[in-house]
């Protein structure tokens, strides 16, 4: 008896903190205009990225459906190799909040994003010429580029003493075709491979994808 008194007395607690608690939701207004950044893309093993997103509602009167931009830029090599690597990633996602955004601070969500990135290396490298009569030294660029889709599920939460400051996890699924293309070689030279190095993707071939992705923004308005 003495622990179903607890126990009651427990739900009780609960239930009037949930009360008082949807009471303040019932207040917020819904956000309009949200700035983020994300620390994951800088961890990557094809393009590590510098990556900031802007996300607002779908029309005027919507508080399910948002739109997500993202756009970042191609800082380094995951190679490790003294060549020049640099590029772009674009991104944009339409999300579905499980929960009213007017009503709540804390906020599940489901979204598909389609993103395309092209990261450029510059290197310097020695090709045969004429059948392999002689050689010679040329600046080539190799271009990798991602066309991706993904499916996410993830979880939002708004924190300080306005709630604009906000923080977001996410789980993607999804699918990645990659290509490859060369600029700076002749059509006729055949290059030199003593370099070794790590084994890359196979080119023009569909790759399976899975990410985890923190993000951190505040609410503009």
């Amino acid at each position: 008896m003495k622990h179903f008194v607890l126990l009651l007395l427990y739900v009780s607690i609960g239930l009037t903190l949930s009360a008082q608690e949807e009471l303040i939701a019932n207040e917020i207004e819904r956000p309009n205009l949200i700035l983020k950044w994300s620390p994951s893309p800088l961890v990557s093993f094809t393009a590590p990225t510098m990556q900031f997103s802007v996300e607002y509602p779908i029309g005027k009167k919507t508080q399910h459906f948002y739109l997500e931009h993202d756009l970042g830029y191609v800082i380094g090599n995951p190679n490790f190799s003294d060549e020049y690597s640099s590029g772009f990633r674009v991104a944009t996602k339409i999300k579905h909040y499980f929960r009213p955004m007017n009503t709540s601070y804390n906020n599940f969500f489901v979204s598909f994003m389609a993103r395309y990135t092209l990261r450029a290396e510059k290197s310097s490298r020695f090709f045969e010429r004429a059948g392999g009569a002689y050689q010679q030294q040329y600046d080539i660029t190799k271009q990798n580029k991602y066309a991706a889709g993904y499916l996410e599920f993830g979880y939002l939460r708004r924190f300080g003493e306005s709630k604009r400051v906000i923080f977001e996890s996410l789980l993607s699924a999804g699918a990645s075709y990659y290509t490859t293309s060369f600029k700076g070689i002749p059509d006729d030279a055949e290059e030199v491979n003593d370099r070794g190095g790590w084994i890359g993707f196979p080119t023009d071939t569909l790759l399976p994808s899975v990410l985890m992705v923190l993000k951190f923004g505040y609410i503009l308005k």
